[in-house]
């Protein structure tokens, strides 16, 4: 890289370049986008599992309605 004051090249490492921090950063995301998916995997899975148990319940009260009715 060039230095505008004097024309000299200058190396810079990516510490200096800022470089190594946009790696970090992009790092970080990925890995908080990783949890995220796990959790809302888990959280689909949760859900359907409440869903299955609502089904079952409302079946249930179907079944008590029934009953009451036939006596």
């Amino acid at each position: 890289m060039y230095e505008e004051a004097d024309g000299d090249y200058v190396e810079q490492t990516p510490s200096d370049d800022g470089l190594e921090d946009v790696e970090v950063i992009v790092n970080k995301e990925k890995q908080y986008q990783q949890e995220l998916l796990q959790v809302l995997k888990q959280k689909e899975g949760e859900h359907k599992e409440l869903r299955q148990e609502l089904g079952d319940i409302k079946s249930k009260i179907q079944q008590i309605q029934l009953k009451c009715i036939r006596e």
